[in-house]
C-alpha cells in the first residue's frame, strides 16, 4: 500500500488534504509472494507530475492499463480538488501535460529504427530542454502551494 500524505511543511487547502489523506494503492507484485508496503510524502508538484504521466501512459499505452488506471481512479479526486482549490494551478497543469506529451514523442523518436548519432544528439538536447521546462513548471506548482520552491536542481558543469 502506498499512502500519499503529509507534504511536510507545505500548506494546502483542507479539501485537497482530505482527498489525499486516504489515498492508498496496493500494487500487483511481480510474483504471488508477500507485497511490500511503502509510505511516501510527495510535494504537490511531484503528485501532479506523476498524475499527468500516468494519465498520458493510460492514453498512449493502454496495454499497461490495469495498475495505471487503478492508480488514476484512486487519486483523481485529489487531482480535481487541487485544481478547484488553486485556480492558478490549472494553466500550469495544462502546460505540464503538454511538456509530458512532447517528451513522450521525443523519447519515442530516440527509439525509432534508423536514428543515427546526429539525430539522436538533436533529440537528446530537445529532451533536456523539455525536462528543464518541466522542472520550471514543477517549481511554479510548488510555489503555488507553499509559496516556496522545494525542488532544487544542481548540475556540475565539468
Amino acid at each position: 500500500m502506498i499512502r500519499r500524505q503529509n507534504f511536510s511543511g507545505i500548506e494546502r487547502p483542507e479539501k485537497f488534504h482530505r482527498a489525499l489523506r486516504d489515498i492508498s494503492i496496493e500494487p500487483k507484485g511481480l510474483h504471488d509472494g508477500p507485497r511490500f508496503l511503502f509510505s511516501v510524502s510527495l510535494s504537490a508538484a511531484e503528485f501532479l507530475d506523476r498524475y499527468l504521466i500516468y494519465e498520458l501512459k493510460s492514453q498512449r499505452a493502454p496495454e499497461q492499463g490495469g495498475s495505471v488506471d487503478l492508480w488514476l481512479d484512486r487519486v483523481r479526486s485529489a487531482y480535481q480538488a487541487a485544481l478547484v482549490e488553486r485556480p492558478a494551478l490549472e494553466p500550469l497543469a495544462e502546460k505540464l501535460r503538454a511538456v509530458h506529451t512532447e517528451l513522450w514523442d521525443l523519447e519515442s523518436s530516440t527509439r525509432a529504427e534508423g536514428v543515427d548519432d546526429t539525430k539522436f544528439g538533436i533529440l537528446a538536447r530537445a529532451i533536456f530542454a523539455r525536462n528543464d521546462e518541466r522542472h520550471r513548471l514543477k517549481s511554479a506548482i510548488n510555489t503555488c502551494f507553499s509559496g516556496a520552491n522545494i525542488d532544487h536542481r544542481h548540475y556540475d558543469n565539468r
